[in-house]
């Protein structure tokens, strides 16, 4: 059995609300999304269902680096973005 903070990343008051956990995860598919797929012209690979489903399964250990690395591929993307990026409407 997992500790009481790895725990405490997938606890859910209640079955309509979303755990740290579920947060994490909307986060990194949502800047995959919106900025590294609409922005940097990538193929947009979300599963947005996933993130919101899962109940565990991934630990504070592996959430962390995804998380960096995403933050990452959004800084990238961001610094890459010239003026007439800017101006051309992203499909997403």
């Amino acid at each position: 059995m997992g500790s009481r903070r790895e725990d405490q990343i997938w606890a859910r008051a209640g079955e309509n609300e979303n755990a740290v956990g579920n947060l994490v995860l909307h986060l990194i598919g949502n800047t995959g999304q919106w900025i590294v797929s609409a922005v940097g012209g990538t193929d947009d690979i979300r599963h947005r269902d996933e993130g919101f489903n899962a109940r565990g399964g991934v630990s504070k250990a592996e959430l962390k680096p995804r998380l960096a690395a995403r933050i990452a591929e959004v800084t990238a993307v961001i610094a890459s973005v010239n003026d007439s990026r800017l101006a051309e409407q992203a499909h997403v």
